[in-house]
């Protein structure tokens, strides 16, 4: 256990005990609350394709997170809980498992052509609500999160919607649409974001330093 809290060490052991282990505990129950709804939320969106009260839902998951997160930084700044650590990691992997999923189906849905503006509008706000969830622990914990983990399932599950566009557009025959502009826009979504989480080893800025020298030539 890390450093007491001055705020805190005025109080006996065993309430500093209780106190830590109930933030942790809650902490822990708020933030799988969350992970459980965005999980229920994803499939009534994309497998059901039911919109309503969406951003009431994400509005109602928002401050669950809030709740888990703060409790956790309580328990981590205040009690010096070294565990939350691990459970911030615990629960980043399980976003991105939630993502992965998410974009697959995603994918799919894409590919059936089957959805509208708004359908669309709300695939793009679970993605992002789900990564800034990512971002949101990484930063909590003071970025002692290695996002370069993280990259390889999302690059895996963008290669998988790769295959599926192509397969869709060169080996099926089927015409090209402005569906296909919906297809490209969230593959390159997620490129970015695969390759981004990489840093200085990611592909974008290897074709940037290229890019760079060219003109330099």
């Amino acid at each position: 256990m890390a450093k007491l809290d001055n705020t805190f060490s005025s109080l006996s052991t065993g309430v500093i005990n209780k106190l830590n282990g109930a933030t942790f505990l809650l902490s822990a129950i708020g933030l799988l609350a969350d992970i459980l709804g965005i999980g229920k939320v994803v499939y009534e969106v994309v497998v059901i394709g039911n919109l309503s009260d969406l951003g009431f839902k994400i509005l109602v998951l928002f401050v669950v997170f809030i709740f888990g997160i703060g409790l956790g930084m309580v328990s981590l700044k205040g009690f010096g809980n070294l565990s939350i650590i691990q459970m911030g990691k615990f629960y980043a992997w399980l976003y991105i498992f939630l993502i992965c999923l998410t974009y697959l189906g995603i994918a799919f849905v894409l590919r059936q052509h089957e959805y509208n503006v708004t359908t669309y509008t709300a695939f793009v706000v679970l993605i992002i609500a789900q990564l800034l969830a990512v971002k949101t622990i990484g930063s909590a914990l003071e970025n002692q999160i290695d996002t370069k983990q993280f990259s390889i399932p999302i690059l895996s599950i963008c290669l998988i919607h790769g295959i599926l566009v192509v397969y869709t557009y060169v080996f099926t025959g089927i015409s090209v649409t402005l569906y296909l502009g919906g297809d490209i826009f969230f593959f390159i979504l997620m490129s970015f974001v695969g390759s981004s989480m990489l840093g200085d080893t990611g592909f974008l800025h290897m074709i940037g330093k290229i890019f760079s020298k060219e003109f330099v030539r």
